[in-house]
């Protein structure tokens, strides 16, 4: 595995977990999680936030490899949410349409203001319409949606920025 260094080492490790198909449960591997805190970076912000960002927001799970499992806080034996749930970082294009946009799931005001003003609306006039994503997939502009969803769900830097969203406006760190 690539040593993590920096956070685009670990939206890019992020993503490659997350172009996995072939796996019942959202889980990150233990190498993948050890590689954090041996890299000596876990004290900074987006590190642990990105760990936030995805075993709790996300409800992800850990699979352990060699290490003993320790006690699982949620009771579920560390598995993480199944595949295609609206957990999955790719999950909010026309494929799997639920849970919001991105990893975050960003939704309601965090779509139609923050992420509407950075990357610009599906159709003209959403940011006006503040349609809660619930209501959008539903509606005659859902396919709209989906296709400014699937562009911008490929580009990696989209995928970094919704990251840095979530860990600017929602981590606090202790």
């Amino acid at each position: 595995m690539k040593t993590m260094t920096t956070f685009d080492d670990f939206i890019e490790g992020f993503i490659a977990v997350a172009n996995q198909a072939d796996h019942e449960y959202e889980q990150l591997s233990e190498t993948f999680v050890q590689s954090l805190f041996r890299s000596g970076l876990s004290g900074q912000n987006w590190a642990c936030g990105l760990l936030a960002l995805h075993i709790g927001a996300a409800n992800w799970g850990v699979h352990w490899e060699d290490a003993e499992e320790p006690e699982d806080p949620a009771g579920e034996e560390w598995k993480g949410t199944r595949q295609k749930s609206g957990k999955h970082i790719l999950d909010g294009g026309s494929e799997y349409p639920w849970g919001g946009l991105g990893i975050a799931h960003l939704d309601s005001s965090a779509l139609y203001r923050d992420t509407y003003e950075a990357w610009g609306e599906p159709y003209p006039g959403a940011k006006k319409d503040e349609m809660h994503f619930n209501a959008l997939i539903k509606s005659p502009l859902a396919d709209k949606y989906f296709e400014w969803a699937d562009e911008l769900l490929a580009k990696t830097v989209f995928l970094r920025w919704v990251a840095e969203y979530w860990i600017s406006k929602f981590w606090k760190p202790c």
